[in-house]
């Protein structure tokens, strides 16, 4: 069987245990801070002060999730202290308008890391 992250599982005697969600884990965009466990299986769930699931998830333009794709993707990372997540945010795709309804990409981001439009030179000014 594969194991997936966040799963637990015993088989004993005359009993089956069987668990999701590994954590707690902490990560961090600017001054924003979320507590949250993680599986494969269910995804994160932000968590309040006393460990219970949080009745208010992150609403969907949330920056915790971009966060939190950054940091599976580079592999679930954590700090020295186990918990804190480590990750390097996600690149948007560069643009630089080039006509009213016209822009070129200038560079490629990184999957699911946004826009952002660019400034032409000041020499085209």
């Amino acid at each position: 069987m594969v194991a997936e992250f966040g799963h637990i599982s015993h088989i004993g005697n005359g009993y089956c245990l069987d668990g999701w969600g590994a954590g707690p884990f902490v990560i961090s965009v600017g001054d924003r801070s979320w507590r949250f466990e993680d599986s494969d299986r269910f995804g994160p769930f932000v968590l309040k002060k006393d460990g219970g699931v949080s009745n208010r998830q992150p609403s969907d333009t949330s920056p915790f999730w971009k966060a939190h794709r950054a940091w599976r993707r580079q592999g679930r990372r954590l700090d020295d202290d186990g918990i804190t997540c480590v990750f390097t945010p996600l690149r948007p795709t560069l643009y630089r308008k080039i006509g009213r309804r016209e822009a070129v990409i200038v560079e490629h981001g990184d999957d699911d890391g946004g826009h952002a439009e660019i400034e032409p030179p000041e020499s085209s000014k």
